[in-house]
C-alpha cells in the first residue's frame, strides 16, 4: 500500500481526471468521491479463530448530472477512470430529470474535529488483532460462560471529495468493531447473550467485552413467562436505540418526507415525549459517524431535530 501522501496525491489525481473527463463528455456538473481502505478482519467460533485477514481496497464513484438528471459510475482502477466518466454521464442522459434537483454542494468552512483517527489504530498489525480476538474468548470464559461466535473489524480510511463548484476535501479516519456470542448454562437453564465495542480510537478492553457478554447471560439465565399485560417497561440504551433507528429515525430521512413516506412532516409538531430530544452531531468529538464533512462535502454541524418532543427540522 502506498505512503499517505502517496495516496492523497493518487486519490487527488483520480477525482481531478475524473471530473475533467465528465465535463468533456457532457456533464453540466460532476462530483468524485476517492476512497482507501485498509482492513482487518477476524471472525471467531466456538474458542478458536476462524479466520483473520488484511485486505487493502480502492475505488472511485462518479455522479454527473445533465438537465437534472443524475448518473453513477464507479471503479477500483485508475485506468478506468476515464470509461466510468463517460459512463456516468450516459446514465445521467438516460435518466429522467429530478424535479427538486438543484445543484451540487458548494464550499463551505470545516470545523475541525477531534479523535476521529488513532495512528495505533492505523498501523496495527494483524497477530495483534489475533491477540485481541483471543483476550474476548478469554473473557467470556473466565466468567463461567461458552463462547459461540465473535469477531473484530478494524479500518483505515481516507476519502477525497471533488466537485464543479469548488468542493475539494480530503478526511482521515480509523475504527475498531469488537463483538462476541456465548451461551451460559445452569442446570436445564440456557440463555445467550451477546456484547460489543466501537470506538474511533484503540481505547476498547477486549477483555472486558468478553466478561460483559458472559454477565448479560449469567443474569439472564431462570428467566419467566408471564400473561400478556399492560405494564410499564424499563429499557435499555440498545433497546431504545433499536426502537428509535427503525421505528423512528427513518421517518425523519429527507427523502421519505419529499415523497410522503413519512408521518414525521410537520415542523413544530409535538411527535414524541416532552422528554425526547434528539440532535445530529457530526462534529462530536470521536463520534462514530463524526467526520468534518459529509460525503458531498457539505461541512458538518450540530443539528437539533426533535426537541422536547418537538419536530424542528
Amino acid at each position: 500500500m502506498p505512503a499517505p501522501h502517496e495516496t492523497r496525491f493518487i486519490m487527488i489525481s483520480m477525482a481531478a481526471q475524473a471530473v475533467k473527463y465528465a465535463q468533456r463528455a457532457g456533464a453540466d456538473e460532476a462530483e468524485a468521491y476517492c476512497i482507501t481502505d485498509r482492513s482487518v478482519s477476524i471472525n471467531t467460533k466456538i474458542d478458536h479463530i476462524e479466520y483473520a485477514r488484511e485486505s487493502f481496497a480502492s475505488g472511485i464513484g462518479i455522479r454527473a448530472i445533465v438537465s437534472g438528471a443524475v448518473g453513477f459510475s464507479s471503479v477500483n482502477h485508475e485506468d478506468d477512470v476515464k470509461r466510468a466518466s463517460r459512463l456516468a454521464v450516459t446514465s445521467a442522459r438516460a435518466s429522467q430529470p429530478d424535479p427538486d434537483w438543484r445543484a451540487l454542494p458548494t464550499p463551505g468552512s470545516y470545523q475541525p474535529v477531534q479523535g476521529v483517527f488513532d495512528r495505533a489504530l492505523a498501523e496495527i498489525e494483524l497477530s495483534e488483532c489475533v491477540e485481541l480476538a483471543v483476550d474476548m474468548i478469554r473473557g467470556v470464559r473466565s466468567m463461567g460462560a461458552i463462547p459461540t461466535s465473535g469477531g473484530l473489524a478494524i479500518s483505515t480510511s481516507t476519502c477525497h471529495i471533488l466537485n464543479t463548484n469548488g468542493i475539494e476535501h480530503t478526511e482521515q479516519g480509523t475504527m475498531m468493531h469488537l463483538f462476541i456470542e456465548c451461551t451460559m448454562k445452569d442446570g436445564a437453564a440456557i440463555s445467550t447473550a451477546h456484547e460489543f465495542g466501537i470506538s474511533r480510537r484503540f481505547d476498547i478492553d477486549a477483555s472486558e467485552i468478553g466478561r460483559e457478554a458472559a454477565r448479560l447471560a449469567r443474569e439472564s439465565l431462570h428467566g419467566t413467562d408471564m400473561e400478556t399485560t399492560r405494564i410499564p417497561v424499563l429499557l435499555g440504551p440498545l433497546a431504545i436505540a433499536d426502537i428509535l433507528e427503525y421505528a423512528f429515525i427513518p421517518s425523519l430521512n429527507a427523502d421519505n418526507v419529499q415523497k410522503g413516506r413519512s408521518m414525521l412532516s410537520e415542523i413544530g409538531a409535538q411527535v414524541a415525549s416532552d422528554e425526547l430530544t434528539i440532535f445530529d452531531d457530526g462534529l462530536r468529538t470521536a463520534g462514530i459517524g463524526t467526520a468534518e464533512s459529509d460525503d458531498e462535502g457539505t461541512p458538518s454541524q450540530k443539528t437539533v431535530v426533535i426537541e422536547d418532543g418537538v419536530l424542528k427540522r
